[in-house]
């Protein structure tokens, strides 16, 4: 046996093991989600367009309103809703929020938000989760569910700050 070559061989190996043993140790541990709740207000509510075809009635709307809790600042949403001939009502757009998001910190950041109701009661069901966009100025990953009832709003949100 050549000793040189075994020599090599553990020093190799032992650089290996160091390695990788740096790898697992230097590695971060991945981040739990953080959770929160809240609720808010609708202050502005105004609708945009409405056609109707087939006995449906397509409305854009855009609303305005603050949320506190986990989340607290400013939204400004804008959905497409269809008032179906049954009385169903399912709607889709984007939310962009300005404000502080609790452990991530101060800025913006847009989510898209699907939801329904049914049409004559005052409440409605959704759920959101951030798209993220060039324009953001806070990064964020998460989703969550919203529940409205008249103006008032509460929420429930899982997220992850990057």
């Amino acid at each position: 046996m050549n000793v040189g070559r075994i020599l090599s061989f553990r020093i190799l190996l032992a650089m290996l093991v160091t390695g990788i043993t740096a790898l697992v140790l230097g590695a971060p541990a991945t981040a739990q989600p953080l959770t929160g709740s809240g609720t808010g207000t609708i202050t502005r509510l105004d609708v945009d367009i409405v056609r109707e075809a087939g006995g449906n009635v397509t409305e854009v709307r855009t609303v305005e309103g603050v949320v506190e809790g986990a989340i607290n600042g400013t939204f400004v949403e804008t959905v497409t809703g269809v008032v179906h001939k049954s009385g169903l009502v399912t709607f889709h757009g984007t939310m962009t929020f300005e404000g502080v998001v609790s452990g991530c910190g101060q800025g913006t950041f847009m989510v898209g938000v699907t939801g329904r109701a049914q049409a004559g009661v005052p409440t409605a069901d959704a759920s959101f989760r951030v798209v993220g966009q060039p324009t953001d100025t806070l990064a964020i990953t998460g989703t969550g569910s919203l529940r409205q009832v008249g103006a008032q709003l509460s929420y429930d949100v899982r997220y992850h700050c990057s």
